[in-house]
């Protein structure tokens, strides 16, 4: 409980000795109450992208009546939302004022990057790489399963991504995404939608000791999984999206499962298809999506599996919801915090469906190796990090393609604390993590550079007194 209330005071009080960031585009100019009529905006470099898709970011249109404050704040968020599209590689914004100072002209010269990828991928056949590491399996490299994905993007102008990943090797995976963000002539309405599938000699059954159990029979695929959701998503504003799905889901596994562990599913089956309907809220105000320094960033996703359409298992639901926040202190140092909660409503959750600490980015640092199955758990997550190299854009002169020949690098240290507390009432049997408070702390180092790609090492310590190096390539927060 003390380093809980001592992170919290760390991380909220810091506001008060943050320095404010901004371009400061206009330094000569001291009267920020004074008006300005914003003028003609004119776009050059996107050869590709279509002139309303790059409009539908700029927070001003032509007409408007901005005071100086306002348009300082206005341009550094245009920039920063037509840099989060990933359609560009450089954004340049060029004022041009009056001779009296009452109207703005504005010149945007975009780089478009490179949209179409076709890129080798391993993955583990592990929740992640650390998880992998840590395997007792005597050949770990046969736990691993490789690939291609082929990315398309804004291939019509219109800000569309089709992705097509086929995978070999330890499992099975296919998966296919597509996205048309804005459909109308507002631009507020767009679809998706996405297909799995994914077969697997291996089947999570259990946790003991807070480690996942599985079971393998070299000779068939004990899983076969195969999920599709379709919907729409609804944007008015910049910041805000509504996503509304309908999922359905396909599961087969073998009966040995359910022998081995009663609590895989209440109700066994060798082939179980279900419906279901999922809303997500987000809401995002930060800098850089892939690695944001400022702002903030919220959702809210809920999930009614089963719709009683037919006679379907489960019937459940769950909510989950992030909140978090990020700080520019000046003089190159940042912070962030972040809180995530997730809950369900049945407490005989079938295993093969439930969440828990250990997926994706959610989990303690210093527990990276465990899996904590839970029906609630409140996680907290927070650092202070140093630029140790700054944001620089590094010229490959021997690359002739101006789309590659620019390599962004920015270098951070950082310091953590996680913590976090899980309630189970289900899987605590055989586990010692769950319904219990965790902390762990560290340093490490952060690489944020090529097409907003990020890597992390961090050495780190937990309260039950383990220590170890381990590797992401995600944002920490």
């Amino acid at each position: 409980m003390k380093a809980l209330l001592a992170s919290l005071f760390l991380i909220f009080s810091i506001q008060a000795f943050s320095e404010e960031c901004k371009l400061y585009l206009f330094p000569e100019y001291t009267d920020t109450s004074k008006k300005i009529v914003i003028g003609d905006i004119t776009f050059s470099g996107n050869k590709r992208t279509r002139t309303p898709y790059i409009e539908r970011e700029i927070g001003f249109k032509k007409g408007d009546t901005l005071n100086m404050a306002e348009l300082d704040d206005r341009l550094q968020t245009t920039h920063n939302e037509l840099f989060n599209t990933n359609l560009f590689n450089q954004v340049i914004l060029s004022p041009q004022f009056s001779e009296d100072s009452s109207r703005m002209d504005l010149a945007i010269e975009v780089e478009e990057s490179w949209q179409l990828f076709i890129i080798p991928r391993i993955k583990f056949a592990d929740r992640n790489i650390n998880a992998w590491l840590k395997s007792d399996e005597p050949d770990k490299f046969s736990r691993i399963y490789y690939g291609f994905s082929v990315k398309m993007g804004n291939f019509t102008g219109r800000r569309e991504q089709l992705i097509v990943s086929i995978m070999a090797g330890y499992d099975y995976v296919g998966n296919i995404q597509y996205l048309l963000p804005f459909i109308n002539k507002k631009k507020t309405w767009g679809i998706l939608f996405e297909v799995n599938y994914n077969f697997s000699k291996e089947t999570n059954y259990g946790t003991g000791d807070d480690l996942a159990l599985f079971y393998k029979d070299s000779t068939i695929f004990s899983r076969k999984e195969f999920t599709a959701k379709a919907g729409i998503r609804y944007q008015k504003n910049l910041f805000t999206v509504h996503q509304f799905k309908i999922l359905y889901n396909d599961f087969l596994y073998i009966d040995t499962i359910y022998r081995i562990n009663p609590n895989f599913s209440q109700e066994p089956f060798q082939s179980q298809q279900n419906l279901g309907f999922q809303y997500l809220l987000t809401v995002d105000h930060r800098n850089y999506i892939a690695y944001p320094t400022d702002g903030y960033y919220f959702d809210l996703e809920f999930t009614k599996l089963g719709l009683n359409l037919f006679d379907e298992y489960p019937n459940l639901y769950t909510i989950r919801s992030t909140y978090r926040q990020y700080w520019e202190l000046g003089r190159r140092w940042y912070a962030g915090a972040a809180l995530n909660v997730y809950g369900c409503t049945d407490p005989q959750y079938p295993f093969y469906l439930q969440y828990g600490l250990g997926y994706d980015r959610f989990y303690v640092r210093g527990y990276e190796n465990y899996l904590i199955k839970t029906q609630f758990y409140a996680l907290f997550k927070s650092n202070i990090k140093y630029a140790l190299l700054p944001e620089k854009v590094y010229h490959l002169s021997f690359i002739p393609f101006r789309k590659f020949n620019k390599i962004p690098l920015s270098i951070y240290g950082n310091l953590f604390i996680d913590m976090a507390w899980s309630y189970d009432k289900q899987f605590s049997t055989g586990n010692s993590l769950p319904n219990t408070g965790l902390l762990g702390y560290g340093i490490g180092f952060d690489i944020s550079s090529y097409y907003q790609r990020v890597f992390r090492i961090e050495f780190t310590a937990n309260k039950d007194k383990e220590t170890g190096i381990y590797f992401s390539f995600i944002a920490p927060l």
